[in-house]
């Protein structure tokens, strides 16, 4: 027998009181354990679906269905890396490439003709990229709030916030050490993996979104 989309939504709310509050989470662990429990119901048409529920989530031994959020997390982050170096060479491909050529130029001339005021430039050009994809990031965090839900798009966010910890290193290679070329070689290498991720993050953010639409279409959320 075929679960109805209300035992669906009814298996969804007991995967969440057992702790997996991400909803692709809670749609791909019913993916994983509905025919098993459809199989359940058709050999004893007497049990119910709760019964059903708890001897398929038995099944899966004492770490229940911790194994497959932990294998779904590992794909989602392997996803953001390949997303990120996807991003990473389209940069090299587009007219993007532009600018961080224009930008080496003037950090150069800054370099030969204004030595002394080298550190604050890059300095002050680095927070104000960052700066400006923070708040970016956070724009859309809040525009999308809905999409916290989704296990893809807390990853993303945390893979983008987690960035900002590389910021006191090269902090300290400006300020602590007198290597200005390489501290510029460090600052360039870093917007581009940055790039990378924001490409990262909107792919993958739009692709969530149209999965949460087919999830309101079908009457799951």
């Amino acid at each position: 027998m075929k679960l109805t989309l209300e035992q669906i939504n009814q298996l969804k709310q007991w995967i969440s009181k057992r702790g997996f509050t991400h909803l692709d989470v809670q749609l791909e662990i019913i993916d994983h354990v509905a025919c098993a429990i459809e199989e359940k119901l058709e050999k004893d048409s007497s049990k119910s679906l709760e019964v059903a529920f708890k001897e398929v989530h038995a099944s899966f031994g004492v770490m229940g269905f911790s194994s497959l959020e932990e294998s779904i997390s590992k794909r989602v982050q392997k996803q953001v890396w390949q997303h990120t170096w996807k991003g990473v060479l389209h940069i090299f491909t587009s007219y993007k490439i532009c600018f961080l050529v224009l930008y080496t130029l003037l950090a150069l001339q800054v370099f030969n003709f204004y030595t002394s005021y080298f550190n604050i430039f890059l300095l002050s050009t680095g927070a104000a990229a960052l700066l400006s994809m923070t708040a970016e990031l956070i724009y859309h965090v809040k525009k999308n709030s809905a999409l916290k839900r989704f296990m893809t798009f807390a990853i993303l966010g945390s893979t983008y916030g987690a960035m900002g910890g590389i910021i006191p290193s090269f902090t300290n290679l400006v300020i602590n050490f007198n290597l200005p070329l390489i501290a510029l070689t460090a600052l360039i290498i870093f917007s581009i993996f940055l790039l990378g991720l924001r490409y990262a993050f909107f792919h993958m953010m739009y692709r969530t979104k149209e999965l949460q639409r087919l999830y309101n279409k079908l009457g799951i959320i």
